[in-house]
């Protein structure tokens, strides 16, 4: 009888640890889906809100940026300054979505609207 109460208790101690582990594994693989997930939101709003960018400057060539935009709803992103010259213009687009922020910089060359950096 001792032995097989002992052998009850180490089983259930190893049952126990598993079960731990595996819940540790599965924690750890959501939230690193959840990450992958707010990256892919976040880079997909941050390229949204440069073509937004490059769409005003295409329309008005004096476009500023420094603006707050709703994309989809309720989700947002920043627009920085539009900075250069006659012939290139830069600006920042940055969008946050859960923990993770991507931050787009684009260079466009002026007047035919060709991608000059986009990083």
């Amino acid at each position: 009888g001792y032995i097989a109460l002992v052998s009850l208790l180490f089983l259930s101690a190893l049952l126990l640890l598993a079960s731990f582990s595996l819940h540790t594994s599965l924690f750890s693989l959501r939230q690193a889906s959840s990450s992958r997930y707010w990256y892919e939101a976040a880079r997909s709003l941050s390229e949204s809100c440069a073509d937004y960018a490059l769409l005003k400057l295409k329309n008005d060539i004096l476009y500023a940026g420094n603006e707050l935009v709703a994309i989809a709803g309720s989700e947002t992103c920043s627009l920085g300054v539009v900075s250069g010259t006659d012939t290139q213009k830069s600006f920042v687009a940055s969008s946050t979505v859960g923990t993770v922020t991507v931050t787009l910089s684009v260079t466009v060359a002026i007047p035919d609207f060709t991608i000059v950096s986009w990083k």
